[in-house]
């Protein structure tokens, strides 16, 4: 079997490739330590932590795990290790926080109040 490692692709001999509904091709991997970060969301009393290597990887456990956040990878950058020792906050840099609906007018907050009936 030769394994493609920058895509994940797997190639098999003539005719030794597992056959659908009879085999079952169980593979694992290690990522050196050096390889990967520790990404803490926080948000009160509440901490997740991811231990990652790359940005689709914590999108993948934060979106399967989080109850502080939802992620997507950055299509330039998101197949790269997060920054290690990097501090940034919800409400900062890239992550622009709201306004907790400062700007709303009358009509807004109607409207919201509408939809909450239903």
């Amino acid at each position: 079997m030769l394994v493609t490692t920058w895509n994940g692709d797997l190639r098999f001999a003539a005719g030794e490739a597992p056959k659908k509904g009879e085999d079952a091709l169980v593979a694992s991997y290690v990522v050196g330590r050096d390889r990967c970060v520790r990404v803490s969301l926080s948000h009160g009393p509440t901490v997740e932590r991811y231990v990652v290597a790359d940005g689709e990887m914590l999108t993948k456990l934060v979106n399967e795990s989080s109850s502080l956040a939802t992620a997507a990878p950055d299509v330039t950058h998101g197949s790269g290790t997060p920054l290690a020792g990097a501090a940034a906050y919800f409400g900062t840099g890239s992550n622009t926080p709201g306004n907790n609906g400062a700007d709303a007018g009358r009509d807004e907050y109607a409207a919201a109040l509408d939809c909450s009936r239903t």
